[in-house]
């Protein structure tokens, strides 16, 4: 019986060492480089691009305002806003 443990064991061991590693989640503070301005101006927006952004400025938590949508005045460094155009294409990105 001990010995059928240790087997088990060792085959999820093994099964482990196959597994896929995943990214780690971003972490903040948040943070916009002009390069990511140019990269994402004028593009539509897509829940998928969040993901993508959110990653590249290291922001866990994302934001999606439009043009005269009321929005809170808070700051929170690990926020990324996304602003958005009537069209729905991204018009900037900011912090906080």
């Amino acid at each position: 019986m001990k010995a059928g443990s240790i087997a088990v064991t060792l085959a999820a061991m093994a099964l482990a060492g196959c597994a896929t590693m995943t990214e780690a989640p971003p972490t903040g503070p948040c943070r916009v480089t002009q390069a990511m301005h140019q990269r994402y101006a004028g593009a539509t927006f897509r829940e998928r691009l969040r993901r993508t952004i959110q990653r590249d400025a290291n922001a866990p938590v994302a934001r999606i305002l439009r043009d005269g949508v009321p929005a809170t005045m808070d700051f929170r460094p690990e926020r990324i806003d996304i602003h958005l155009d009537d069209g729905g294409r991204i018009d900037g990105l900011r912090c906080g």
